[in-house]
């Protein structure tokens, strides 16, 4: 799918849909070098992972609403979704706008091009790298001051 023109949600998710055939891959290679082409944009908040099997939404919620109300600006990372993957990535404690995730998506797809091109034939950055990927980018945008660095589990 190529990258040209402005993306629609619709079209953001069909291809985040499209790479779930795919599968998970394990090793950190392909989202260490899609973080750097997208100029690295994890780096540029604190974080809070958040980890564990139940509760990690709940968690990640509340601890936004006690840095919300000590004036931080917060972002969120959660999975999974219900209707969109716009519910996944939060300012906050509200659902990121359909453009601005679909303009960080698009972004990251075009990362993933790059990285792609330099990995071997059986490689690819997978729809978790590129979700989590383009959810960074998307916080990093929104110049949240703490939020989630780690990329698995639900995280602030």
């Amino acid at each position: 799918m190529s990258s040209a023109g402005r993306w629609s949600l619709p079209r953001a998710e069909a291809h985040l849909r499209s790479l779930e055939l795919f599968g998970m891959r394990f090793g950190l290679q392909r989202i260490r070098r899609l973080m750097t082409a997208l100029g690295s944009p994890q780096r540029s908040f604190a974080a809070i992972h958040v980890v564990g099997t139940n509760g990690k939404s709940s968690t990640t919620r509340m601890t936004a609403a006690i840095l919300a109300e000590h004036g931080y600006r917060t972002g969120a990372y959660l999975s999974p979704h219900l209707l969109s993957y716009t519910e996944r990535v939060q300012i906050d404690g509200v659902d990121i706008e359909a453009d601005a995730f679909a303009a960080a998506l698009q972004r990251a797809v075009h990362a993933a091009e790059q990285v792609n091109r330099t990995l071997s034939e059986d490689e690819h950055v997978t729809q978790f790298e590129l979700l989590t990927a383009a959810a960074f980018f998307a916080l990093a945008q929104r110049q949240v001051e703490v939020a989630d660095r780690g990329g698995a589990g639900r995280a602030l």
